[in-house]
């Protein structure tokens, strides 16, 4: 009797430990399901820190605002808000987010690439980032940099292509192209099509007349015939038609300098570079490059 008493007292224990166990790894098992702080509970403020743009930093106008940093908070975070004030004193919410992440709601990076409104002013602008947290604490940091539109060479045109900043992926989904499958390179199907989309500035079906008229000019083809292109004599054209107009003005093979039969993101910038460059003196002034990256680029941000 006193062996099966041993044995039941060994087992009860080691039962009682596993519950024990158990319960504690319940406790911690997910800290999102510990309670949301209150004002009375969270009485710090977060912290934030903008590392980039630096302080009256010259930023090109095509380029966007490359925004780098961090926010710090000792409970959770509940939004965060991005606010720019331009040279004439208004000041916009350009941005804002609300982190979803538990790890985000304490540690919140700052790695966003943020629009400049269409035909920005230049001058002096001031970015700021606000957060608040739970307890409704409020912290922000600010940066004043400098917006301008000099003369600009084949190099610092191409940097926004190269860096990814003109995104047009999400346009070309709508046709079935995947940029985790196919990346940034384009073949001479997928240039036309997103020579097209850019092209057609109304978001209505096919390019217009008055949009090809445009595009010819600032692209250096006035020499094209519209009714070349318009097969059907509709007033308009449709992906096939500017298909086979795109290709007889040899953009892809032009820009395609590696012949490595696609477009680069490098090699798509400098060929832009090339057709805008009317008076072929190797730069681009803001009246040769700044309203046809609004009516082409602008959109993609």
């Amino acid at each position: 009797m006193r062996s099966w008493a041993l044995i039941y007292s060994i087992i009860m224990k080691k039962v009682y430990f596993v519950f024990l166990c158990i319960a504690l790894l319940a406790c911690n098992d997910d800290d999102d399901d510990a309670p949301t702080p209150s004002s009375s509970t969270d009485k710090v403020a977060p912290v934030v820190t903008i590392t980039a743009p630096a302080a009256n930093d010259s930023l090109l106008i095509i380029g966007g605002i490359r925004l780098s940093g961090i926010i710090t908070e000792e409970w959770r975070l509940e939004k965060v808000r991005f606010f720019l004030t331009d040279p004439g004193g208004a000041r916009e919410m350009i941005w804002d987010a609300s982190p979803t992440l538990y790890v985000q709601q304490r540690e919140f990076e700052l790695g966003h690439q943020l629009p400049i409104p269409r035909q920005a002013a230049l001058g002096a602008y001031t970015l700021t980032v606000e957060a608040r947290d739970y307890g409704k604490n409020v912290a922000k940091d600010s940066v004043t940099f400098v917006l301008h539109a000099p003369d600009i060479n084949k190099a610092a045109f191409e940097e926004p292509f190269n860096l990814g900043l003109y995104n047009y992926w999400e346009y070309m989904d709508w046709f079935g192209y995947n940029s985790w499958d196919y990346g940034s390179m384009l073949d001479a199907d997928w240039l036309s099509v997103l020579l097209s989309l850019i092209v057609d500035t109304d978001g209505e079906y096919g390019v217009s007349k008055a949009e090809w008229t445009r595009f010819t000019t600032d692209f250096n083809a006035k020499e094209q015939n519209w009714a070349t292109w318009d097969e059907d004599n509709n007033g308009a054209l449709n992906e096939a038609e500017f298909h086979k107009g795109v290709g007889s003005l040899k953009f892809f093979e032009d820009w395609d300098t590696d012949q490595d039969q696609v477009v680069s993101a490098e090699e798509m910038g400098a060929g832009f570079f090339e057709r805008w460059d009317h008076n072929r003196n190797g730069l681009l002034s803001a009246d040769e490059y700044l309203d046809r990256y609004y009516t082409y680029l602008h959109r993609a941000q």
